[in-house]
C-alpha cells in the first residue's frame, strides 16, 4: 500500500491474464487473492469473442469489462486490480476504467518481465517491474524480494488457469471441426456430443454401445459414427 500509494490495504487483490496464440481460442482470465490465497469460488474465465487478432491490450479490455459487467460490486469489493502486463495493457484499462468513472474507486497495477535494452541504473537483462498508472517510471520488484515473490504467485495462478481455459476451448473446437464430417449428424446432436465428450481422441475410442447410452443418439447414427472414425485413421499397415 505504502509503495505504491494504494488507498487502502489491498487484502482483495484480482489478477487478469490472456492465454491464446496468435489470437486464436484467446481467454481471458481472472483470479481472486484474498488477505494473501486464492479464492477459487471467486475465479472467472472468459472466451476471448470481440477480438480475432493477437492484440493483447485489446482482449484484456475485453475481460476487464465483461468481469465488471459479471461483477456488478467488483470496483466496490477489489482493493486492486493487477494486470500481466506492460505499459499498453495499463493504458489501455486505465482509459476503460476511465470511461466507466472507476479510475479512482479501483486502483490499477501491471506486473511485467521485461528486458533492460541499455544499461541504466539496474544494469541489463530481465526485469519484473510494476506500473503505476501516473507514473513515468515502473517499480523495480527485485528490491521488495516479499513482494515479488507475491506477485510472481498470483501471476502464475491467474496464467494456469488461462491457460487450461485455453486448451479446454482449443480441444472443443479441434472436436467440433471433426464432428462436422460426419455424415447424419445435425447441429442438435452435435451439441449432445460435445456436451459429453471433451477430446478427439476419446470420441474417436467410444464404441457404438457407448454412444448409443447418450440420450438422444440413436443407433443408427452410434453406427455412423463409429464407421467415419474407422474410415478416417490412417492406415499403418503399410
Amino acid at each position: 500500500m505504502e509503495i505504491f500509494n494504494l488507498p487502502r490495504l489491498p487484502r482483495v487483490i484480482v489478477c487478469v491474464d490472456i492465454s491464446n496464440i496468435t489470437g486464436r481460442h484467446a481467454v481471458g482470465s481472472a483470479v481472486t487473492f484474498v488477505d494473501g490465497h486464492p479464492r477459487p469460488s471467486l475465479y472467472r474465465r472468459f472466451p476471448i469473442r470481440r477480438v480475432s487478432e493477437p492484440d493483447d491490450p485489446a482482449m484484456m479490455a475485453e475481460t476487464v469489462e465483461r468481469l465488471l459487467e459479471g461483477r456488478r460490486r467488483l470496483a466496490e469489493t477489489t482493493d486492486l486490480l493487477v494486470l500481466d502486463g506492460g505499459k499498453g495493457q495499463l493504458n489501455r484499462i486505465f482509459h476503460l476504467l476511465e470511461n466507466k468513472g472507476l479510475q479512482e474507486q479501483l486502483p490499477l497495477l501491471a506486473f511485467a518481465k521485461e528486458r533492460e535494452k541499455d544499461v541504466g541504473p539496474e544494469g541489463r537483462g530481465f526485469y519484473e517491474k510494476v506500473y503505476v498508472p501516473g507514473r513515468k517510471n515502473p517499480v523495480y520488484l527485485s528490491r521488495h524480494p516479499d513482494m515479488l515473490h507475491f506477485f510472481q504467485r498470483i501471476r502464475d495462478e491467474a496464467h494456469r488457469f488461462a491457460l487450461s481455459g485455453y486448451k479446454h476451448r482449443h480441444r472443443k473446437e479441434l472436436l467440433a471441426s471433426e464432428l462436422d464430417a460426419v455424415p447424419g449428424l445435425g447441429r442438435k446432436r452435435k451439441q449432445i456430443l460435445l456436451a459429453h465428450f471433451d477430446s478427439v481422441e476419446s470420441l474417436r475410442a467410444a464404441s457404438q454401445e457407448d454412444f448409443m447410452k447418450i440420450p438422444g443418439i440413436p443407433e443408427r447414427l452410434a453406427r455412423n459414427i463409429v464407421e467415419y472414425f474407422k474410415s478416417s485413421q490412417p492406415d499403418v499397415s503399410s
